[in-house]
């Protein structure tokens, strides 16, 4: 085997051969980073829907090649932005699945660059927000930007008041902390005591009340 700049060169000798000039030579051309990518990213699609542990193993595999291509070479075509993809799609993928680790929603949005208000949004668009447990991954990922950001987190009223509805249906017990505690700013006073008086009449899973001095 021998390799030039451009083409990897084998010499394979057939082993079910009874001849000793039974050998073959194979030259193969070295493919570009972003075509490996590219043939990586449609081959996951395909799976998208139709074999959701297939697409995911994929979709890491596009992303580990990139990493592994970033420090170890110069990026190239695009490359970092290509990189934000695959974590935008991680992300997307562990936000609103049942996966078992939900949380590496959090580290793959933070790596994307992605606009709390364009994970929201597209969020909310793939009926994120149930209860059945779907949203843990998005939640884990809320409550870290709400909670533990330095300054307020400042969203339009439409996307604010999204927000609060997917802690309303998918985590009720969290509403009133991050209506009064977090950092979130941006929906309106009506919209907020509104949910909060639909909250008191609101029932957990063992038939109780959710209670809460503050609404």
């Amino acid at each position: 085997m021998a390799k030039s700049d451009n083409h990897l060169i084998m010499l394979s000798k057939d082993s079910q051969a009874t001849s000793d000039g039974s050998w073959g030579i194979y030259i193969l051309k070295d493919a570009r980073m972003v075509d490996l990518y590219t043939d990586i990213i449609d081959l996951a699609f395909r799976y998208q829907t139709c074999n959701v542990p297939a697409y995911l193993v994929l979709l890491e595999e596009a992303h580990l090649f990139l990493r592994s291509a970033m420090f170890h070479s110069r990026a190239e075509d695009n490359m970092v932005e290509r990189f934000r993809r695959t974590c935008r799609l991680l992300g997307d993928h562990y936000a609103g699945s049942d996966s078992e680790c939900p949380h590496l929603a959090l580290p793959y949005y933070n790596m994307s660059g992605k606009e709390l208000s364009s994970i929201v949004t597209d969020q909310d668009e793939k009926q994120v927000k149930q209860v059945d447990g779907n949203s843990i991954g998005l939640l884990c990922y809320l409550n870290h930007q709400l909670f533990n950001q330095a300054g307020s987190v400042t969203l339009d009223e439409p996307t604010a008041e999204i927000i609060l509805g997917i802690y309303m249906s998918a985590q009720p017990d969290k509403l009133s902390s991050v209506i009064l505690e977090s950092k979130l700013k941006g929906y309106s006073l009506e919209y907020a005591l509104q949910l909060g008086e639909s909250l008191k009449t609101l029932r957990k899973n063992d038939g109780s009340l959710y209670m809460y001095e503050n609404f």
